[in-house]
């Protein structure tokens, strides 16, 4: 540590730590309450308790929402997910609370590896800050969900680094990267795309195009030998097209307006990193460095989810913080020290306070399903028949639709306005989920005349109901969903209640 300190390198050292703590904290502390994870995860719990239940070895089908989805999900997390469960013999449901903040937390020191091979040491550290604290980096990856995007973007950032470096052994490089990718093509359905055209922009050689190219072939063919096993597989139960079963949901025009609306970063007011992350853009185009710049293009046209994109972002925002910090000077005096330390821990607060804040919104993925409406969940698990359809009422998008994603994997009964999961029956189905969900989701904010028009309309007439109470989105919400779909219900005709207790209101058609 002496040495450290007198080579100038203790600052650094110390920043680093800080960092690494502050990112452990955001990453933990929202996992502590509550009955499931934050998020999503209703998907992933059921298709790890289907591994499970078939010895460890890849079904047919995933029994989610009794859709008979296919089950093409890239299998490594799941996998390992279903046999840390036996081997430790705990539930499919304490591991995806577990396996989530442990790979965040992994890939927080795998980025931190990453920006020290990409940055110089101030940049790095200022890198590393803004990916601890930006909720974007971190909040769908603590969710459930995060069991396989955790891994994803674990084998994403490592096999930047590997590509970043400048061995001279290219040969042994371009094999790990190669191994790395074609992790990442068994871990998430979307990780090796951002990664291929990282590591391809990284790997790069300056004045060695023959080089490049060479190695990056014998990446890829490395990745295809280490994926191609899982999909030769998968096309001999499903057919080659099931490859691109879920590639409708890719939308570049959509993706283009997202990102620059910069709502990756998810910090809200006060986003000192967006800010830095512009600079440290402006000043990588300017010194002709256009690496990252070629990143922030490919995430523009949907190369990326909104992880990925906080990655990217984080890595500018570090060198538009160093290059702020060399703009400033070193501190000549106590007082400019003081003064200094006084900004900084000023700046650090109001991101602190950006970052604990961000949860609070409704479009967070850190919501949860609160405890009273999981014990409603238990009931209908309890008292209904097992082909039991339901209609989930609640007034939030799908994608941030906890209620309706969990209720599924839950209950182990059908929400016929569930979204997720359908992405891998085709175009058709997904469309159709996405409209039903949208009608409920009108419906729910009117009474239950609305709904049953719309059930009849799409025969779900026999479709019972079942109304969250308390806030169904976070602590920003309405405080109570639903009102006036719950009141008309317990007065009207058409349906009959029968649980009207802690966590939600269930009622059931009255058929003629």
């Amino acid at each position: 540590m002496i040495s450290l300190a007198r080579s100038g390198r203790g600052p650094v050292l110390f920043a680093t730590l800080v960092a690494v703590g502050l990112g452990a904290i955001v990453r933990v502390l929202p996992e502590l309450p509550g009955p499931f994870t934050t998020g999503d995860g209703g998907l992933i719990l059921a298709m790890v308790d289907d591994i499970r239940r078939a010895g460890l070895s890849l079904p047919q089908e995933t029994s989610y929402n009794a859709m008979d989805v296919p089950f093409l999900y890239p299998p490594l997390a799941l996998m390992a997910a279903a046999g840390l469960g036996e081997l430790l013999g705990i539930s499919s449901l304490s591991v995806i609370r577990i396996v989530p903040v442990v790979l965040s937390l992994i890939t927080l020191a795998a980025f931190a590896w990453l920006a020290s091979r990409l940055l110089e040491p101030k940049a790095a550290v200022g890198a590393l800050l803004a990916f601890a604290l930006m909720p974007g980096a971190y909040a769908s990856v603590v969710a459930g969900g995060g069991v396989t995007r955790g891994m994803g973007l674990l084998f994403v950032i490592l096999a930047m680094a590997v590509a970043a470096s400048r061995s001279r052994r290219v040969g042994l490089s371009a094999a790990v990267l190669g191994l790395l990718l074609g992790l990442s093509v068994l871990a998430h359905p979307q990780a090796w795309l951002f990664g291929a055209a990282a590591s391809a922009v990284f790997f790069y050689r300056d004045g060695s195009v023959r080089t490049t190219v060479v190695g990056l072939v014998a990446a890829a063919l490395v990745a295809l030998a280490v994926a191609l096993p899982w999909m030769a597989a998968l096309a001999d139960r499903h057919g080659w097209g099931a490859f691109a079963a879920a590639g409708h949901r890719w939308e570049p025009g959509l993706d283009v307006v997202r990102f620059l609306g910069f709502g990756f970063s998810a910090l809200g007011v006060a986003d000192l990193f967006l800010v830095f992350g512009v600079v440290g853009l402006a000043i990588a185009v300017g010194r002709r460095q256009f690496r990252l710049p070629i990143l922030v293009i490919c995430l523009a046209v949907g190369f990326g989810t909104s992880y990925f994109a906080a990655l990217t972002w984080s890595l500018l925002a570090g060198v538009g913080l160093a290059f702020i910090m060399d703009g400033i000077g070193p501190a000549r005096t106590r007082s400019d020290r003081a003064f200094r330390l006084g900004m900084s821990a000023v700046a650090l607060l109001i991101t602190l306070i950006g970052t604990m804040g961000s949860a609070a919104s409704e479009r967070s993925p850190l919501q949860r399903v609160t405890s009273e409406q999981a014990s409603a969940l238990d009931w209908v698990a309890e008292h209904t028949h097992p082909n039991t359809r339901f209609i989930v009422a609640t007034t939030v998008p799908w994608g941030v639709d906890e209620i309706s994603e969990w209720f599924p994997a839950v209950t182990g009964r059908q929400s016929v306005g569930t979204v997720q999961g359908s992405e891998w029956l085709g175009r058709s189905r997904f469309s159709m989920q996405a409209q039903r969900h949208a009608a409920i989701r009108e419906c729910a904010g009117s009474t239950d005349m609305c709904l049953t028009e719309w059930a009849d309309d799409v025969g779900l007439e026999d479709a019972w109901v079942f109304i969250p109470k308390g806030q169904v989105n976070g602590p920003l919400s309405s405080v109570e969903c639903c009102l006036a779909l719950r009141e008309t219900i317990r007065s009207g005709a058409r349906y009959a209640v029968v649980y009207d207790g802690v966590g939600a209101t269930i009622a059931r058609p009255r058929m003629p």
